[in-house]
């Protein structure tokens, strides 16, 4: 049969979130008074990260996390802002950034004929959803499925959960988890019992606690996974750049 419902991480694996937070950032500081540069952009990934990963493991709530990154960036640097309000300045910002990551859209057109689709993220769900309209991600995915609405983060099993019991899943060998996170969507997988394909662009070291079913360079080899799963063979227009067409 194949794997026919996949569930597709949103950021770093078809947004390019990199990207997006940067933009987002250097708004968020200009309206602060804050004359940030590449290096206080760094300490705020970091601190961002931490924060995150403190989340999904169930350490903070996600309001505490929201603010608390501003609040520890501005402490390091000894800066007097209101913490509450460059978070807010930065999730307005968000939600107009919404790059695609190359080879994104050809992914979900390639998948979109032979599969159901459904965006599973942990996130914001007023900018998520904003950002997956600018993008135009939307169209693909019959389903939407963000934390903060969810009421649980990934790697929760109870997330993954509610996604399957949404999409009406009756084979979980039927289902493959796309994303970039160890973390997040690997051993979300792992613990939900579900086949995952780990998008690592920049080859980073694997884990041995979470362990991806299939690891891939490109978002190509995740449409012809697909593809090949089904004994279809993926059509060669498929396999280019985007940035090339």
């Amino acid at each position: 049969m194949g794997y026919d419902v996949i569930l597709l991480d949103a950021d770093g694996t078809l947004l390019d979130f990199q990207a997006a937070q940067r933009q987002a950032f250097f708004s968020a500081m200009r309206e602060m008074g804050v004359p940030a540069d590449s290096q206080m952009l760094e300490q705020y990934d970091r601190i961002n990260r931490m924060q995150w990963e403190r989340l999904e493991r169930g350490e903070v709530s996600r309001q505490e996390m929201l603010s608390e990154r501003f609040a520890l960036l501005f402490s390091a640097y000894g800066l007097e802002r209101n913490a509450q309000e460059a978070n807010r300045a930065y999730g307005a910002a968000l939600c107009e950034a919404a790059p695609l990551l190359d080879g994104a859209k050809r992914l979900l057109q390639a998948l979109a004929p032979v599969a159901e689709l459904a965006i599973v993220t942990n996130g914001v769900a007023h900018s998520q959803r904003r950002r997956f309209a600018l993008s135009g991600i939307d169209r693909y995915a019959g389903h939407i499925f963000i934390s903060g609405e969810v009421g649980y983060e990934k790697p929760d099993p109870r997330f993954f959960e509610a996604v399957l019991r949404d999409c009406q899943v009756r084979d979980l060998q039927c289902v493959l988890v796309v994303g970039d996170s160890l973390s997040a969507d690997i051993a979300g997988a792992n613990a939900a019992g579900l086949d995952s394909c780990w998008f690592n662009p920049n080859g980073h070291p694997p884990s041995e606690t979470a362990v991806p079913t299939y690891m891939v360079s490109s978002l190509a080899e995740v449409a012809a996974l697909v593809w090949h799963s089904q004994g279809r063979e993926l059509p060669a227009e498929f396999l280019k750049s985007e940035a090339s067409s």
